[in-house]
């Protein structure tokens, strides 16, 4: 039985249980805002040398600003209880996501990887190192926002270490997810926390670790004695992108990147080349493909001034060309000509008014949309994707009615037409403005972080 009240905080459900601690879903009264709260469990007294761990971790989080890692709201410490209240990351933890979509594209992948490798070089720059990188402490919100969460087995320069496990009954870190030197219980620097993250973005990216496999051995010793496995040609990765995970599984420190800052710049590099949209919208986009999100919000194009709203067709420069040529035709031709320019318009309308676009249907067609150097996709009124992603789209039989939007450039409209197990490609180049071509390498401004 959980308690329902810390402090000012009434319990919602249980997030997750760990051996030392649990997390709840709570509101804050009587602000009524949802957040996280991170208590002892009641077998655990706050005298405990291991509630030691909890007060290191709020102490850590305390130091921390940064819009990848949730703020420290509260810390609480009672003769019977002690908590700590955080910033609520509303989402999914990456391990979630790979569950559901068991391999992530490249760009969605790069996109996490940057978010884990700007909360890295934060707390780097600050002389901690997290020690327990893992798809469980990594959480994507709906809206497209990394956190990096879990800081109970950091290590910190002006703080004591936390006590040892006791039993064997718990381990400081994930030894799947560990570094060689993390393993052999040597000193370990930033560049432990970078083989973490490489072993992160390989699993994005094959849907495996790079140290998995069906023998005996445990993989604390394929880590220690085996090389990481490749990323195979079949999984359609770049090479540069290959390579900076490559970079970061080297078994000795001193190969791999010196710091999470030349991870990151690496990072963006491969995002800048791949064309890669925003890592909001690559992220969200990502959870609405998994099935975990119905769509990828809306509001995330009014971050981009440029972007058209996503909504049904409206007036715009086009459509008033529509117009006076279909006035003239009526002048002309008796109107025929207004019939053939407002058709389409008609019929997107129509089909947005036909309620939610069914995107499982029971004997489908198939779209697959190729769009340079990427566009958001927009069917019968409803945003689905944004490109590149690799499956195609599976639709109903009959007429669709495609947009392809991108920031920089005029919307591309085509009317599709699908029968039951039909494949269609549909090939396009945006027409992008170069010089306001947004910069996927470029952080998005976060809320109220003073942070690069």
């Amino acid at each position: 039985m959980h308690p329902e009240l810390f402090g000012s905080c009434r319990v919602l459900k249980v997030i997750a249980s760990g051996p030392l601690t649990e997390v709840y879903l709570a509101e804050q009264q009587p602000l009524q805002r949802q957040v996280a709260i991170k208590a002892l469990k009641s077998s655990i007294s706050p005298s405990s040398p291991f509630a030691f761990t909890l007060a290191r971790e709020a102490e850590i989080l305390s130091s921390l600003r940064h819009d990848n890692i949730p703020r420290l709201l509260e810390f609480v410490r009672t003769d019977t209880a002690m908590w700590i209240a955080m910033e609520l990351c509303d989402g999914f933890s990456l391990r979630e996501v790979l569950d559901a979509a068991k391999r992530i594209e490249p760009h969605a992948a790069v996109a996490i990887a940057v978010g884990i490798a700007r909360a890295l070089a934060h707390i780097h720059d600050r002389g901690i190192i997290h020690c327990d990188i893992c798809s469980t402490n990594v959480l994507l919100s709906r809206s497209g926002d990394v956190m990096l969460v879990d800081f109970g087995s950091a290590q910190a320069e002006n703080l004591p270490s936390s006590p040892e496990p006791v039993d064997g009954q718990t381990a400081l870190g994930s030894p799947a997810y560990m570094s060689p030197e993390q393993i052999l219980g040597e000193p370990i620097d930033a560049r432990s926390d970078l083989f973490s993250l490489g072993i992160l973005l390989h699993e994005m990216l094959a849907g495996k670790r790079p140290f998995d496999d069906e023998d005996q051995r445990t993989a604390a010793h394929r880590v220690r004695h085996d090389e990481a496995a490749a990323l195979g040609p079949e999984l359609h990765v770049p090479r540069a992108l290959s390579q900076v995970a490559a970079t970061c599984l080297r078994k000795l420190p001193s190969d791999r990147y010196g710091s999470a800052a030349e991870a990151r710049a690496a990072l963006d590099e491969v995002a800048s080349n791949l064309g890669a949209p925003p890592r909001k919208h690559a992220i969200a986009s990502l959870l609405a493909r998994a099935r975990l999100i119905d769509r990828a919000p809306a509001a995330l194009d009014r971050e981009q001034p440029d972007a058209p709203a996503l909504q049904p067709p409206r007036a715009s420069i086009l459509g008033a060309t529509r117009m006076l040529l279909a006035m003239l035709g009526l002048i002309v031709g008796g109107g025929a000509l207004i019939h053939f320019a407002f058709r389409s318009d008609i019929e997107a309308s129509a089909a947005v008014g036909r309620g939610p676009l069914e995107l499982n249907p029971a004997q489908p067609g198939y779209l697959r949309v190729l769009a340079r150097p990427w566009a958001h996709v927009v069917i019968d009124g409803q945003q689905v994707e944004t490109t590149p992603f690799a499956k195609p789209i599976p639709l109903a039989a009959g007429v669709h009615h495609v947009t392809l939007r991108h920031p920089n450039a005029p919307d591309e409209r085509r009317v599709v037409r699908l029968a039951a197990g039909e494949r269609v490609v549909l090939d396009v180049t945006m027409n992008v403005r170069t010089v306001s071509r947004p910069d996927a390498s470029a952080p998005l401004p976060p809320p109220s972080s003073p942070t690069p």
